[in-house]
């Protein structure tokens, strides 16, 4: 059964910091949530941890698999990156915005994630 897509006008909406995402964008954040949140388990918090997952995924795929920041130097600038976690289910702490799914998904899965096995899952890209 197909899940409720999230517009690009509910994410914006809720996360004005992508306002400058597109249609495209948004509609493969789409596809991609769907492989980690069921409509069905989530009820009435869908769409926030949908929204919440594709704004995770969105920050992933800025960063561009840098990892996190674990020295800077501020004369002749040099920063050192650790290497990046890899996996949406090991990322969501790296993030404000997969932080505050993990702790709905405690809430509404009693402690559990659930991964859709039915959803047609892609690998987001920039393009």
């Amino acid at each position: 059964m197909p899940q409720t897509a999230i517009t690009l006008a509910q994410f914006v909406a809720r996360f004005p910091e992508f306002a400058t995402v597109t249609q495209d964008i948004v509609d493969a954040l789409n596809i991609d949530a769907d492989c980690f949140i069921s409509e069905e388990r989530f009820g009435e918090k869908y769409v926030t941890g949908k929204c919440l997952l594709m704004a995770h995924l969105r920050k992933l795929a800025v960063l561009r698999g840098a990892g996190a920041l674990i020295s800077s130097r501020v004369g002749d600038e040099s920063r050192t990156y650790a290497a990046p976690a890899t996996g949406v289910l090991t990322t969501l702490a790296s993030s404000s915005y997969g932080s505050a799914f993990l702790e709905l998904a405690r809430v509404v899965c009693g402690g559990g994630l659930f991964v859709n096995p039915q959803a047609q899952c892609g690998t987001f890209q920039e393009s």
